[in-house]
């Protein structure tokens, strides 16, 4: 090859990456934004935490029950937190400056009740039961009107007694969606009997949670779930994993990002 012909194709690759370089930088442009929304996390009432695991889990921390409770109680916050998408913003409860006060209205204005979950969706089942999953089933015993409490799996939901409490949160912390963590769940599986007798069983971290737009809609309410082993009684290693694991699914519930409308630019 002459040094001409070498000279021309240098100068086509090199107008050929300049091209490409142009062309990514118009698509840096033109990538979407997303709008950014706020969500305030509510952490659980230290009443909603039920375990069935404290004797192990105090013996190895050392911690009276209320610190074990608030351990658990801050650190499922922060794994909350900590699993939140990038285009949202967040907020603990917990850091406000009047968290204390705040936590104990909020909690008054809180009732709490356990509803039907579609194992499905993990979330609140919706549309008619079938007859089998009726809500209540009404029956005569020795004379007297029985009602049979609704089988089936269920999960801790909240509604409230003020209208007035999410309005005036939203606007105090000028959030657009509030995760409330109703209840918080050790339970072990003691279902296999060799398991539980070679110590090998699991247990399960369960979160029962809400999530709300400002006005009060119910955008997903349900149940995650994550299991660890029944010989992990380390506090801080049960936050790291199995609520880490399980705050995952809670905030995958949040809703998806919301484009900006791109920006015409000139060619």
């Amino acid at each position: 090859m002459n040094r001409l012909a070498l000279s021309l194709l240098v100068l086509l690759l090199l107008g050929g990456l300049g091209k490409a370089q142009d062309t990514l930088s118009v698509k840096k442009q033109a990538v979407d934004s997303f709008e950014i929304h706020k969500v305030l996390i509510v952490p659980f009432n230290p009443r909603m935490y039920i375990s069935d695991s404290d004797h192990e889990l105090l013996l190895k921390s050392g911690l009276p029950f209320p610190k074990l409770v608030d351990r658990f109680r801050s650190g499922l916050s922060v794994a909350v937190r900590q699993r939140i998408p990038g285009w949202w913003q967040s907020e603990l409860l917990s850091e406000a400056q009047d968290s204390t006060q705040e936590t104990a209205r909020i909690y008054r204005c809180i009732a709490y009740k356990y509803e039907p979950l579609d194992e499905k969706t993990m979330g609140a089942k919706k549309g008619p039961l079938k007859k089998n999953e009726a809500k209540e089933q009404k029956k005569i015993v020795n004379g007297q009107l029985a009602i049979e409490p609704e089988k089936g799996p269920k999960f801790m939901n909240i509604t409230f007694k003020s209208d007035t409490l999410l309005p005036f949160l939203a606007n105090k912390y000028s959030v657009d969606y509030f995760l409330f963590i109703n209840q918080l769940d050790i339970q072990s599986d003691l279902s296999d009997y060799a398991a539980n007798a070679n110590k090998t069983y699991k247990r399960f971290v369960q979160i029962h949670y809400t999530i709300l737009e400002k006005d009060g809609k119910v955008h997903f309410a349900g149940l995650a779930k994550a299991a660890f082993p029944c010989t992990e009684n380390d506090i801080q290693s049960i936050i790291n994993t199995p609520f880490a694991e399980a705050a995952g699914l809670v905030t995958g519930h949040l809703p998806p990002p919301i484009p900006v409308k791109k920006v015409k630019t000139a060619k």
